[in-house]
């Protein structure tokens, strides 16, 4: 059978005109970015692990050294929203602003005692959050959405378990100034 296989393919090679070669496809080690930018469940799931320990505290430097977890494109959207929020502040003194509990990065602003991550889903790029407390009902779960930037892993946007995931803090940002009407 081996010789078979073997005569098959010498007549293969020899059929194969020698121009051929030159244009064949790159070995697989060379494709290596494509399977390197895969994100394993586990580094997802420390990934989203690193989120909650982060911003968890609820405090101005918690809140610093979470933006350092987050991508560009959600930092761009929280840096607009930020804009907004200072017009509506400076239009409505002595008012509590949109922004007024600082970033929405989960669903409530509640204090929990615990944060834990996983499972992880949707090809990892998305994990759950659980707030925990000493009282199970008042547990909650968000997701957060994971995306890699220059080899780094990580967050592009939290979804909020309350209303069935359809609610996020990208569209909570969009929103800040949209009942006054301020425009960029």
């Amino acid at each position: 059978m081996t010789s078979i296989r073997l005569l098959a393919a010498a007549v293969a090679l020899v059929a194969v005109p020698l121009g051929a070669f030159a244009q064949t496809d790159p070995a697989p080690t060379e494709q290596a970015p494509v399977s390197a930018a895969a994100i394993t469940s586990e580094e997802a799931i420390a990934a989203a692990q690193n989120f909650c320990d982060t911003h968890l505290p609820g405090t101005a430097e918690a809140e610093q050294a979470t933006m350092k977890l987050l991508t560009p494109s959600l930092l761009a959207a929280m840096d607009e929203a930020t804009k907004k929020n200072d017009v509506w502040e400076a239009t409505h003194p002595g008012e509590k602003p949109p922004l007024g509990d600082g970033v929405p990065f989960q669903s409530y602003p509640d204090s929990p005692e615990k944060c834990v991550a996983g499972p992880a889903m949707a090809d990892n790029t998305e994990v759950d959050i659980e707030y925990q407390f000493d009282d199970p009902l008042a547990n909650w779960t968000d997701r957060v959405k994971l995306e890699r930037v220059d080899g780094k892993l990580l967050i592009d946007d939290v979804f909020y378990g309350v209303n069935g995931f359809d609610e996020s803090l990208r569209s909570a940002l969009e929103t800040v100034g949209q009942d006054f009407g301020i425009e960029e």
